[in-house]
């Protein structure tokens, strides 16, 4: 997909590329080797571009799977500290990070979306300077709006504890989180930029490993030495700043940040990663807002321990949304691409390759939380098994908003964040009705259900959206492979469960069953292609870190 011609002495005797027309500046030896400068995409037959697209997002999402596997700790990060805090601490802790998730929306502003539509047209259309100035652009307004989203939080923390929440101990804890907002502004905008130009790896070093980690050990050595809801607090701080410096890091070892600060002149607000992102800001916050809903509306009507349960139970239903996460951060700029190309033969080949994908996984998770769901509360404290049927339905919303989600990402590639930005609107009324209606009547199972019901709304209307403003969809017969193997498998699954013990212990055997009857009724040949192709490839880090995209980092001096 990327072409790497030899670099040549031009008359003027510095190195650089031919043909002139690719020339970019900045183009420099690094330890006497030339680096490499983007060059824009080759043009292809359509059959093997989709077959490069399919490859393309499967060599990066088997990256980022790795580190989902990173991510996991967030799960063992509950369980952890609920060992040490108990429901009720954890319950105010989740309130306030929570809140600082809603508000640092408005401090990335929709940027880390508009970098990476914006720098992987410019990828693809070989503009280095553009790139850099985009990059640039996002991080001064970044900074600003990032600051005033914490100037906000420390306002309006004692109000919101006291008045919204009625917990007073709540604001010292929003305040200590808030300080976290420009750290992980900056960290996102930078690894989007990476993530534009299709390198996953440093996404997985810095969100997967480094800052789960130090948000763990930080905070079983803060609570084991007395500091409970502060230590948390203070935790996620440390592990936030410690993501943005190495952020930093990876960032300069691809781009240049000197020509990031130089990209920074003239208005960021009139810049056009500004226009495009502003309806993006709005529906992030709209997005964070309702997924908290529920946590939000529970805190209100009922005690802070409830709140524990349901952040608990979200925990682990939530971990299903690292399948289509794993996709998604190589899908967008893939996607980008090929809506800016008008490619819509393409785009609608893998629309439908990822939906299938990422449904084969999310049943197999589906099936697990419905077979040894209240096993699995129960890990946390006894009093967390009774959110079996909250685990249940949370996890089924998420499942399909997994399997359906790629529609907003290919909304957002087609510039139609306004129309996005409606769809969020309109989904959040339907999701306050829900909630404010079912969370009174049937408290953590309420507000599981409105989630649900609110998530398969949405994500159906934006399938509808594509299909009738780009006439692609999703949907195949190859769909109907994985549901009849997954009913199969757990119904043996359940039944074997029934018998109770020791033939419960084989109900670990549905997931192989599973995985297994997809086998019998036949790989897609397009998907059997694609493995194969990558089968002589691993290992992918390594691949990776030989792709030929242009480390355009440190202009000559």
């Amino acid at each position: 997909m990327y072409e790497s011609r030899p670099y040549m002495k031009s008359p003027s005797g510095c190195q650089d590329k031919l043909p002139g027309s690719l020339r970019f500046p900045g183009a420099s030896l690094r330890g006497g080797r030339p680096v490499k400068a983007w060059r824009p995409h080759a043009e292809v037959p359509a059959e093997e571009g989709q077959r490069r697209d399919a490859e393309a997002v499967v060599k990066g999402s088997l990256v980022n799977i790795l580190g989902k596997f990173g991510r996991l700790s967030k799960s063992l990060y509950y369980l952890v500290i609920t060992r040490f805090v108990g429901a009720e601490v954890l319950g105010l802790y989740t309130l306030g990070w929570s809140l600082i998730d809603l508000f640092s929306k408005f401090g990335l502003f929709g940027l880390d979306r508009g970098v990476i539509r914006f720098v992987s047209q410019r990828h693809s259309d070989g503009d280095v300077e553009g790139a850099h100035r985009v990059i640039g652009q996002a991080l001064a307004l970044g900074l600003i709006a990032s600051l005033f989203a914490t100037a906000g939080v420390w306002v309006a923390a004692p109000w919101v504890a006291a008045s919204v929440f009625h917990q007073p101990a709540l604001s010292p804890v929003a305040r200590i989180l808030a300080l976290a907002i420009p750290f992980l502004v900056v960290s996102l905008i930078l690894l989007s930029a990476l993530r534009a130009v299709r390198i996953m790896k440093f996404d997985v070093y810095v969100k997967s490993i480094a800052e789960p980690f130090v948000l763990l050990v930080t905070a079983v050595a803060l609570c084991a030495l007395g500091w409970t809801v502060p230590g948390l607090a203070f935790a996620y701080l440390t592990a936030s700043a410690g993501g943005m410096i190495f952020s930093a890091r990876f960032f300069s070892r691809i781009f240049s940040p000197s020509r990031c600060i130089s990209g920074m002149a003239g208005s960021p607000l009139r810049s056009p990663i500004a226009v495009f992102s502003t309806p993006i800001l709005f529906d992030d916050a709209l997005s964070v807002l309702m997924s908290r809903l529920g946590l939000f509306v529970l805190a209100m009507f009922l005690p802070v321990a409830s709140v524990g349960v349901y952040a608990a139970t979200a925990g682990v239903a939530e971990v299903v949304k690292n399948i289509r996460q794993a996709v998604d951060p190589i899908f967008a700029p893939v996607a980008s691409g090929l809506a800016h190309k008008k490619e819509r033969g393409r785009l609608a080949a893998l629309f439908s390759s990822v939906t299938r994908w990422v449904l084969v996984l999310d049943l197999a998770f589906l099936m697990g939380v419905g077979l040894w769901g209240e096993a699995i509360l129960s890990a946390f404290g006894p009093a967390f098994a009774a959110g079996f049927w909250g685990l249940v339905l949370l996890t089924f919303g998420h499942a399909v908003s997994g399997v359906f989600g790629f529609a907003e990402t290919i909304l957002l590639a087609a510039g139609r964040s306004g129309l996005n930005l409606l769809n969020t609107v309109f989904f959040g009324v339907v999701s306050v009705g829900l909630h404010l209606l079912l969370i009174p009547r049937y408290g953590v199972s309420g507000a599981a259900l409105a989630t649900a019901l609110s998530l398969t709304f949405i994500n159906f209307l934006r399938v509808a959206e594509v299909g009738v403003l780009l006439d692609i969809h999703p949907f195949r017969r190859s769909l109907l492979k994985p549901v009849v193997a997954a009913a199969l498998a757990f119904a043996a699954g359940l039944s074997l469960l029934s018998l109770g013990s020791p033939w419960s212990y084989l109900s670990a055997l549905s997931l192989p069953l599973y995985f297994g009857l997809l086998g019998a009724f036949g790989v897609e040949a397009e998907d059997r292609e694609v493995l194969e192709r990558l089968r002589h490839r691993v290992p992918f880090l390594r691949a990776e870190a030989r792709s030929p995209i242009a480390p355009y980092n440190r202009a000559a001096s």
